[in-house]
């Protein structure tokens, strides 16, 4: 049972950009893009999957070319295949790629949720545009508006924003990649945060995602230890798979 979570998990990891983003694949792995949201890491990048006889040198010259020509900068990332980071490292250093690994964790959820704080937000779905004008102060960056547009309008994927006082101070989502729910963009506003709003958040998505979703898997990852705790608290459990994590960006 836990192989086919994990083999579950990968396969939602390399597809969930195909709800926002244009997606080719190739004899090698898959290149997402979305040419209105270029900035988006999520929306813009390839995945190695194998090689298929060509060598790697090869492939990340095809990737660095596809996205230049779309004036997007060409980014890779991980597969999760163990072991793939070393062979392809030195390759990417060497066409000037940056190189970040990270320790991320993979939770799914299996256990009751014990979060039991009382309920001090208002808690909607966002499910279409018009929906969203609260929403336009919430980010940072003047890319992510759009970014969050492109996924509302992708009937699997399921936005919630917490609300206190009529302010927006926490998000999350739920991605459906056909019998997997991923759940992702996670954030509280930094003065907003140690409130117990994320609580509140999560313990709403277990909810409404065992309502809803017929035992789909859910599952999210962190790397964060703070909010690992939190999740645990969500009844969910460590993978004991460790992915290898890791995003390369050309300068």
């Amino acid at each position: 049972m836990e192989r086919k979570f994990i083999e579950n998990i990968v396969y939602a990891e390399h597809n969930f950009p195909r709800l926002f983003s244009n997606m080719q694949c190739t004899n090698y792995g898959l290149l997402f893009f979305n040419e209105n949201i270029k900035m988006s890491y999520d929306s813009n990048h390839a995945i190695i999957m194998n090689k298929f006889g060509n060598d790697y040198d090869q492939i990340i010259d095809e990737i660095i070319y596809f996205y230049e020509s779309k004036i997007i900068t060409p980014r890779v990332y991980s597969s999760l295949k163990n072991g793939q980071i070393n062979i392809l490292e030195k390759l990417l250093l060497n066409k000037y790629f940056i190189v970040e690994k990270h320790k991320n964790k993979y939770l799914i959820q299996k256990l009751k949720c014990l979060i039991n704080i009382p309920h001090t937000l208002k808690i909607e779905r966002i499910d279409n545009v018009q929906k969203l004008t609260s929403m336009e102060n919430f980010y940072d960056n003047e890319w992510e508006f759009p970014l969050l547009k492109a996924k509302i309008e992708n009937k699997n994927y399921h936005f919630f924003a917490g609300y206190k006082d009529d302010t927006a101070v926490t998000i999350c989502a739920i991605q459906y990649i056909d019998d997997i729910g991923r759940i992702d963009d996670i954030e509280t506003k930094e003065k907003h945060r140690g409130k117990g709003y994320s609580r509140q958040m999560i313990r709403h998505l277990v909810k409404y995602h065992q309502e809803n979703s017929n035992n789909k898997i859910l599952y999210l990852w962190y790397n964060n230890p703070i909010a690992g705790k939190i999740y645990r608290e969500a009844g969910f459990v460590d993978l004991e798979n460790d992915f290898e994590s890791w995003v390369a960006y050309k300068k």
